[in-house]
């Protein structure tokens, strides 16, 4: 339950602060029975507001898209199943970040200070508040639904997460240092690309952040949606504007049901889940949008550099779209040549040629990459929550081949096959990575048993742990850390 009438974690200065500029009701929250009604839209809910604001909406917002994500909150969640489920959402993967942009010097244990713009329904904010929940840090969520709000505070809620929350009613736009702080890290996943002004947008988050804060974002990608631009059109001119949403909704799902096979969308099918399986609010997003705009790669650099932010790194999902050794493989003077271009071009012609990237999803920061390196003997390996997922360790001291293939890759995107050796000395350094010996330890350990150079150790140390956090499978924690635990 909810502490009466504070907000837990929260300096009394930034409750000053936060408590000019909204209006704050501050009561026990009751958890209701459900916030979705049949089909997914949005249904009345019985809860009581707790450390709750609510902002007039800014002027630079479509109210469309407010009235969109009011009618059917986004994406459709049942609370209830977080008693059973726990998604996750590898942008927020804490340790991974760490790792890229922290040096894996950032003791997590000590806690964040997180912003949640444009939470949704609740995935980032209940997947970062679980991992952070033995810490003492502060989440701040906002969002312009409260239909969506009341979703991601109930789901929070049903997990015991409560506590560890501010809950914003109203745009990120609105967001500023006097009012709110600055933050450690911020989610932004598919929201600023719904603004009619998503520079603005950018610009704004980035002033909340810390010197050395990072940024999660998820904006569309051009060329891996050509065929729903193609269909959104089609349907702005064939329905009636004036028509009520349930009927245009009917109309649009009867339409794209019988698309021909030439039809680009049809072609396209195996990038985005079958029509059949769409919930109303993930059709309606993605066909019947009011304000949505994609990138390309060279427009999300420029996007970026507007907002003095640098690129970090492509979450493992789709990173192999962006890199150019998949592209030219078997070609590799042409390798060598991309190689020497700019990262936005090496990634911009990796991109046209896979023509799947939907989604860009990755990490941005005012500093860039900061990625550990196993080189710092002082770096800590440790097995990644995907890789614990994946076994990875009981899967290579089980194997009884050469080498294991992990295969890796997310709905709509080409299958990326991981081969890792599995002779006697990278079985040994497998078991020996445990979360808490250094490398340096691990390297030590390593030529005592197979009487080998030091030399020789690190060669193989450092490709191994390369390898496996090249698809974020290990991730290096510094030793001046405390052991993070998932």
């Amino acid at each position: 339950m909810r502490h009466r009438g504070n907000f837990p974690r929260f300096p009394q200065s930034s409750r000053t602060r936060l408590a000019r500029l909204f209006d704050i009701t501050e009561t026990e929250p009751a958890i209701a029975a459900g916030s979705l009604g049949e089909g997914g839209f949005a249904a009345p809910i019985e809860v009581n507001e707790s450390r709750f604001m609510t902002t007039v909406a800014s002027p630079a917002l479509n109210p469309a898209v407010r009235h969109q994500y009011e009618w059917l909150p986004y994406p459709a969640r049942n609370p209830q199943e977080e008693r059973s489920r726990l998604l996750t959402t590898a942008v927020d993967e804490l340790a991974t970040i760490n790792h890229y942009a922290w040096e894996g010097r950032r003791d997590l244990t000590k806690g964040l200070r997180v912003l949640i713009a444009g939470g949704g329904t609740g995935d980032s904010a209940v997947y970062l508040a679980h991992q952070l929940r033995n810490t003492p840090s502060e989440l701040v969520y906002v969002d312009l639904s409260e239909a969506s709000m009341r979703v991601a505070r109930e789901r929070a809620l049903v997990r015991g997460l409560g506590k560890s929350f501010q809950w914003i009613h109203g745009s990120l736009l609105d967001l500023t240092p006097d009012r709110v702080g600055t933050f450690d890290y911020i989610n932004c996943s598919g929201v600023l690309h719904h603004l009619p002004d998503p520079d603005l947008g950018l610009r704004t988050l980035a002033a909340l952040l810390k010197p050395e804060g990072v940024m999660g974002l998820m904006v569309y990608g051009q060329y891996g949606r050509t065929g729903i631009y193609q269909m959104q059109e089609m349907l702005r001119r064939s329905i009636p504007a004036n028509l009520p949403r349930e009927t245009q909704l009917s109309l649009a799902r009867q339409l794209i049901s019988n698309l021909p096979p030439t039809n680009w969308f049809t072609r396209g099918h195996d990038l985005f889940e079958s029509i059949e399986q769409m919930t109303p609010a993930e059709f309606y997003d993605i066909f019947l949008h009011a304000q949505d705009r994609a990138y390309t790669v060279p427009q999300l650099f420029a996007w970026l550099e507007q907002a003095r932010l640098r690129f970090i790194e492509h979450t493992f999902e789709a990173r192999m779209l962006y890199q150019p050794m998949h592209v030219f493989a078997g070609q590799p003077e042409m390798l060598a040549h991309v190689e020497t271009l700019p990262l936005s071009e090496q990634q911009a012609i990796s991109e046209l040629f896979w023509g799947a990237a939907s989604r860009h999803i990755f990490w941005a920061s005012p500093l860039g990459r900061r990625q550990a390196t196993p080189e710092d003997g002082q770096q800590i390996p440790c097995y990644s929550h995907l890789g614990e997922i994946l076994q990875l360790k009981k899967v290579i001291q089980s194997a009884t081949t050469p080498a294991c293939d992990f295969q890796m890759s997310r709905p709509g995107t080409p299958c990326l096959k991981v081969t890792v050796s599995c002779d006697p000395l990278t079985r040994r350094l497998i078991d020996l990575i445990d979360g808490i010996k250094t490398v340096e330890m691990i390297r030590n350990q390593l030529m005592q048993e197979f009487q080998q150079s030091a030399a020789m150790m690190d060669r193989v140390i450092q490709h191994v742990c390369q390898l496996l956090a090249g698809y974020d499978l290990v991730v290096l924690r510094h030793a001046s850390t405390s052991v993070w635990k998932f």
